[in-house]
């Protein structure tokens, strides 16, 4: 390079430098003197409520911590999840074309799933024979059927009816005197 370009360049830096930058950083310097002990006294006076930050950020971020301790798990629970549901779209997938394959879902006309509906006449005779029956001491028992026989073949037939609501809780099974009652 060109000595005298050099030194044309160098003095023009130290030019700027001396009448720009030079001034900016006396003041820069100046105001750092006056607002440090201010600024340090801030600092002091502001020291519990930044402690307090502190201990609320690294509470707070704690979890985030012990997040390398679950990878295993948390790579164990995902393929699980993987897993599962494509295994049970496999399942859902191959049991919907069974199902279309085979006709299995066009119910048959044979069966009803559904009671025939009764009319308003059937239903007030029907509830007139019950009345009748159960007006009656000796049907009301059986509501409707002639009983005859021992307790234990009285038993078999009650199971049909009304599962354990149609059984009483107590029951006498024989006897001739106060003293003699079997419960």
């Amino acid at each position: 390079m060109n000595p005298y370009l050099t030194l044309a360049l160098a003095s023009l830096y130290y030019t700027l430098y001396y009448l720009l930058i030079w001034p900016l950083l006396q003041l820069y310097n100046g105001l750092l003197a006056i607002l440090t002990p201010i600024s340090n006294a801030l600092r002091f006076l502001l020291l519990p409520l930044t402690t307090l930050a502190h201990s609320l950020i690294r509470a707070l971020l704690y979890p985030f911590g012990l997040i390398p301790n679950f990878e295993t798990l948390y790579i164990y629970l995902g393929i699980a999840s993987i897993l599962g549901l494509s295994a049970g779209l496999v399942l859902a997938l191959s049991y919907g074309l069974f199902v279309r394959l085979f006709k299995l879902d066009v119910p048959s006309e044979e069966q009803d799933p559904r009671p025939a509906a009764r009319t308003a006449k059937e239903y007030r005779e029907a509830r007139q024979r019950k009345k009748k029956e159960l007006a009656d001491p000796i049907l009301a028992y059986g509501y409707g059927e002639l009983r005859t026989g021992t307790g234990s073949e009285l038993e078999r037939g009650r199971q049909g009816r009304g599962g354990v609501l149609g059984e009483p809780i107590l029951e006498v099974v024989g006897y001739e005197e106060e003293d003699d009652v079997e419960w």
